[in-house]
């Protein structure tokens, strides 16, 4: 069985609900935070439970930088798959043993893209109706970060999020998913999109 690290990034007063974001304890799924915080007044918010959680491990970083948390994480990673989400998403039932299921049967693959819900249960956007391959910029322009899952050993030590793109950034606070991807096509990685929904969220796309 595939086992998966679940990588979340959260800033500042967003860390009291991070509970939200973790399901209930499941075999072989690990859980790191990076907790970035602009003031030390911060770090009084953090919820005493995750302290007592064997599935969670949590970094606290006095920056800022969304793709320079996701880059620590990255490193941090030692489970076979790499799954990064929001601090207010919420995983679908059975999303991690579907994601498990495509890498298991695809071992050629190297990133898997999903899709994304409203809280409702609508499909956030537009998808193809068909898995495929990706192969060119339009297929993958839309790509949300929470709907790439990614292998860990064909990314860690090779890709990694360029800092000038992501929120935080002093340049664009945006695209750094798109960028991540392009990198990787560079690198000659397989990507693969597959037509079933992983996770809920609040964003408007």
């Amino acid at each position: 069985m595939l086992s998966i690290d679940i990588l979340i990034s959260v800033r500042d007063k967003k860390i009291v609900r991070i509970k939200e974001a973790l399901p209930e304890p499941i075999k072989g799924v690990n859980y790191i935070i990076c907790f970035q915080y602009s003031d030390e007044r911060y770090l009084k918010l953090i919820p005493e439970e995750l302290g007592t959680y064997d599935d969670v491990t949590l970094v606290n970083r006095q920056e800022t930088g969304l793709s320079r948390s996701r880059n620590l994480l990255l490193d941090m990673s030692t489970s076979d798959l790499l799954y990064f989400i929001d601090d207010d998403t919420i995983i679908l039932p059975h999303a991690l043993d579907n994601i498990r299921h495509f890498f298991e049967n695809h071992p050629d693959i190297d990133i898997a893209l999903f899709q994304s819900q409203s809280y409702s249960g609508k499909p956030l956007r537009n998808y193809p109706t068909r898995e495929k391959n990706i192969l060119r910029f339009r297929d993958r322009f839309k790509v949300l970060t929470y709907e790439m899952v990614c292998r860990r050993e064909k990314i860690q030590g090779i890709l990694s999020f360029n800092t000038r793109f992501g929120l935080g950034s002093n340049l664009f606070d945006c695209f750094e998913t798109q960028v991540f991807l392009e990198d990787a096509l560079r690198h000659g990685l397989k990507l693969r999109y597959f037509p079933v929904p992983i996770i809920k969220t609040s964003a408007i796309y």
